[in-house]
């Protein structure tokens, strides 16, 4: 028997026109050059379905995303005690169910149409085809999603701390120019190239190609409790760690609370980088902890993409953020049952990853 979306998928047919002017319509993809419009356009196929149709449901593999031209789509989740709460409405140029895509994990939310809707649809393989793409009009489509990301993720956490009241609880500004000081820096080659190819960020790179990477960056010695990146803080690097483990925190009434640990091979700092916005939590070294940083010039040439090595950390950099979002979307919905008044939603309640 075909299955929901199996049935949706094959009643997509091309339409003529329109493509154009309504992707730039999208505020994703507002600021992509024509190549890069092609791009998108290369992979999306027209979708019509009534309302009530369930897109996809919670623990699904994802199997493509949505544009949304016109319509209204519900995002809602299970949480414990099989309650069933609604997080957002996505309506006209939104984007639905790309984090799935992004990550490669299954769906986290249901999405049902509860109004008739029309738009574009990327299947998943067609998505993937656009990703393993190293050409920059691709990777610029690509960085849409990620930027997308970051700010979803910036939303759910001045959700989280409005609700939490942890606004109250910030520290003042630092003194002076508001960064966070750091040991003197060294370099990476006092690693074997064995024993970064044996943590996760590093395993798919080859020798040559880590070598490529490793050449231009620096690696610093933190202190237990030092702190790494100030909340507020302008971005100026993005961490790998390579040994120990650095700590994402909220300043609460109660006290820090630990947002997410970073052990070695995971990444911290790039949210900032992907946005150009401050750190929106205080990082601080949980234990000993050695880190390789990649600064922001170098993580701007990166992102150009052209090559290899760009492919492979900008890989990494997606998996990250798309966690961060993944992370802060469960916290929202935790505190939203237990404050039964605050999980009323309304279209500008922050979107969660679908």
């Amino acid at each position: 028997m075909a299955t929901e979306s199996s049935k949706l998928e094959a009643g997509i047919s091309a339409s003529p026109g329109g493509f154009d002017n309504f992707l730039r319509e999208v505020p994703m993809f507002a600021d992509l050059d024509a190549r890069a419009l092609a791009e998108v356009q290369l992979v999306a196929r027209p979708f019509q379905i009534d309302a009530g149709t369930m897109l996809f449901r919670q623990d699904d593999p994802p199997d493509g995303l949505y544009i949304i031209k016109r319509g209204e789509i519900d995002i809602l989740r299970r949480v414990p005690g099989d309650q069933l709460i609604k997080l957002t409405t996505f309506g006209a140029s939104a984007v639905v169910g790309e984090m799935s895509l992004l990550d490669r994990n299954r769906r986290s939310t249901h999405a049902l149409a509860v109004k008739p809707t029309s738009g574009y649809f990327v299947s998943s393989e067609r998505f993937q085809m656009l990703r393993s793409d190293y050409r920059p009009a691709a990777f610029a489509v690509m960085d849409c999603f990620r930027r997308e990301v970051a700010a979803r993720t910036r939303t759910i956490l001045d959700q989280i701390v409005e609700r939490t009241g942890a606004a109250q609880a910030r520290p003042a500004p630092m003194p002076g120019d508001g960064v966070a000081k750091w040991p003197a820096p060294s370099s990476p080659s006092t690693f074997a190239e064995e024993t970064l190819a044996s943590l996760p960020f590093f395993k798919t790179f080859r020798p040559a190609e880590l070598r490529e990477f490793l050449e231009p960056l620096k690696r610093y010695d933190f202190s237990r409790g030092q702190l790494v990146y100030a909340e507020g803080e302008a971005p100026r690097s993005c961490l790998l760690v390579v040994r120990g483990a650095l700590s994402m925190n909220f300043s609460t009434p109660a006290g820090t609370s630990t947002f997410a640990v970073y052990g070695p091979g995971r990444m911290v700092g790039e949210l900032p980088l992907v946005d150009g916005a401050p750190h929106p939590l205080a990082c601080t070294a949980r234990e000993s902890t050695i880190a390789f940083e990649v600064d922001r010039i170098g993580f701007d040439l990166l992102r150009r993409g052209g090559s290899v090595v760009s492919f492979k950390f900008f890989e990494a950099v997606t998996t990250s953020i798309v966690g961060v979002l993944r992370r802060a979307g469960a916290h929202l919905a935790r505190i939203s049952t237990e404050r039964p008044a605050s999980a009323a939603s309304t279209s500008s309640e922050p979107p969660v990853p679908t």
